[in-house]
């Protein structure tokens, strides 16, 4: 048994999720709920990508929580393994003075820099965040590229958040993803007429990745006592309207938190799949390769 329980952070939603899984419909539909402040990728390994309204808002972002967090949290920086403090503050001042910095190696220095405070500081880095939040309540997701299980033991050990599985069909997920891969295409463009080849050896990989990365969590929050739920595709799209999804989704925020949210109906978005085929056979080359049934991750 642990000797290290605290209180369970009731004000930190940590969405354990992975590619495809739906994890930008259920944040965009958060969105609409007043009093939580929602993010998308915070501990990408190229830098957070906050999922604010568009790339200047994110842009912003990322330097208003660096400039924050050397003010606040000065003394920390010994303890981070950052290769250019002098350069980083310099940059900072630059930036405070309102000077155009353009140079490409401005925001990779930045975004290299906020990665490395998020993955060896994960509470001092998420503390930083929430204290420049407007709400006391923040979600944010992680997929399994972006912590290894040390950094992901820190952060659950650190935190304490309320865990919430994002769960979807695997097969689903994988052609799915792989259809990105091969398009590249931005989320909202039609992909509906693109077919890709199923490989059972790279569904498999698949699955052992994914599966590591879920049961790492899993098996930490176990160990630390933390409250677990989960929430997938097929229950969030069951539902016809935009405005009955949303709903479901306030309702499972409620049973999460203990608390009652208000969707703010004004700030309800219209979504369309990115894909309307009808099933996984009409989304593959070589549909007779196909399992006859989906692996599941838990």
């Amino acid at each position: 048994m642990s000797t290290e329980r605290n209180p369970q952070n009731k004000d930190v939603i940590f969405l354990v999720g992975a590619q495809r899984t739906g994890s930008n419909y259920l944040l965009s539909a958060l969105k609409s709920v007043d009093d939580i402040s929602v993010y998308g990728e915070l501990f990408h390994r190229n830098g957070p990508y906050p999922f604010k309204e568009n790339t200047e808002s994110d842009e912003t972002w990322r330097w208003r929580v660096l400039s924050h967090f050397f003010e606040t949290r000065s003394h920390l920086l010994s303890n981070l393994k950052l290769q250019t403090p002098g350069e980083i503050a310099a940059l900072l001042e630059k930036h405070s003075s309102g000077a155009p910095l353009t140079n490409p190696a401005h925001t990779s220095l930045r975004n290299k820099t906020l990665s490395q405070i998020a993955h060896q500081m994960p509470f001092a880095y998420i503390s930083s965040i929430r204290e420049i939040s407007e709400c006391r309540t923040i979600i944010f997701k992680a997929f399994p590229e972006h912590l290894n299980t040390s950094e992901l033991h820190n952060l659950i050990k650190s935190l304490r958040p309320i865990i919430v599985y994002n769960l979807r069909n695997t097969l689903d997920m994988f052609v799915s993803y792989q259809k990105l891969k091969k398009t590249k295409l931005p989320q909202g463009e039609d992909t509906t007429s693109i077919k890709v080849r199923f490989a059972i050896q790279d569904y498999v990989q698949f699955l052992v990745e994914t599966r590591s990365f879920f049961f790492a969590v899993r098996d930490f929050s176990n160990y630390f006592g933390l409250e677990q739920h989960t929430i997938s595709y097929e229950d969030i799209h069951i539902h016809q309207t935009d405005s009955e999804k949303v709903r479901f989704i306030s309702d499972q925020l409620a049973h999460w938190t203990g608390r009652n949210w208000h969707v703010n109906e004004s700030r309800i978005k219209t979504f369309r799949r990115q894909d309307q085929s009808k099933s996984n056979a009409d989304k593959v080359l070589n549909s007779e390769e196909l399992p006859m049934q989906p692996a599941t991750i838990f």
